[in-house]
């Protein structure tokens, strides 16, 4: 299908987000409430933050987890998935997954560590932001996490699988696509079974927003199905994406240029 631009109408701003969360990089949605964190430079926290005003309901600390550089939540029936695998510089060795149960989730809950490399990278020494090592997106689906690049080089993604058992792992490349922008989140909708891929264009340091859209696939072939790409109308670096169920996505911004960070709701349905 072509490409497609949404609209305001589309789109629809809910509110601000808390002045703690400047630079939401992970949105995860359950049991009726939703999660965030901060991008580098924050503590090893999630926010519980209403849908509705600029509020923070809730912050849980995991005092046996690191923040370096957090950049996704996923989810399955029982646990939460927090990725700190931001790579700017391409260098990391450290890459981490969190895996916390969601059955009485607290500052004392257990954290799992799930480490990882990618399977295609064997050099380490590379330029800030030179490189295609970058992840800020991620999903979890039978037993797997999958990974989504954010490729500053050439502008793809690239997809990989582990197991979400923990360990150390290598993680396998299962393919490439062209991506025409930085991917920074993903979420996948069971409802629908509607994958969602969030990302960015710049130009003339001006930031695009889009989606890419997945439908009618089963994992891992999640482009065996159809899909689409859609412009939205957010001018602002946007990194936090969550399914709500029955097709419909939480949209998350950092806050760029004095704009302030938002959070928005977006149908796919209609874009099927």
């Amino acid at each position: 299908m072509p490409d497609a631009m949404a609209t305001e109408e589309d789109l629809i701003q809910l509110t601000a987000l808390p002045s703690e969360l400047t630079e939401s990089s992970g949105l995860i949605f359950f049991d009726q409430k939703l999660w965030s964190h901060n991008d580098s430079g924050d503590q090893a926290r999630i926010y519980n933050i209403s849908t509705g005003q600029a509020l923070t309901n809730q912050i849980l600390n995991f005092a046996n987890a690191q923040h370096i550089d957090w950049e996704d939540l996923a989810q399955d029936e029982q646990f939460l998935y927090i990725g700190d695998f931001g790579n700017n510089s391409g260098q990391r060795q450290d890459l981490v997954i969190y895996k916390i149960a969601k059955n009485g989730l607290s500052d004392t809950s257990e954290v799992i560590e799930i480490r990882f490399n990618f399977s295609d990278q064997f050099n380490f020494d590379h330029s800030f932001e030179m490189h295609n090592f970058n992840c800020e997106a991620m999903i979890v689906q039978d037993h797997f996490i999958y990974l989504f690049s954010k490729n500053h080089l050439d502008q793809k993604t690239k997809l990989y699988r582990l197991p979400n058992s923990p360990g150390y792992y290598s993680a396998s490349l299962i393919e490439e696509f062209d991506s025409r922008g930085l991917i920074t989140a993903a979420d996948l909708d069971e409802d629908t079974n509607t994958l969602c891929l969030l990302g960015y264009t710049t130009e003339n340091s001006e930031f695009q927003t889009f989606l890419w859209l997945f439908f009618d696939f089963e994992a891992p072939n999640f482009r065996d199905g159809t899909s689409r790409r859609i412009s939205l109308p957010i001018h602002q670096q946007a990194e936090g994406i969550c399914s709500i169920g029955n097709g419909e996505f939480y949209i998350s911004n950092e806050n760029e240029d004095g704009l302030g960070a938002w959070l928005y709701v977006f149908d796919t349905k209609t874009w099927k």
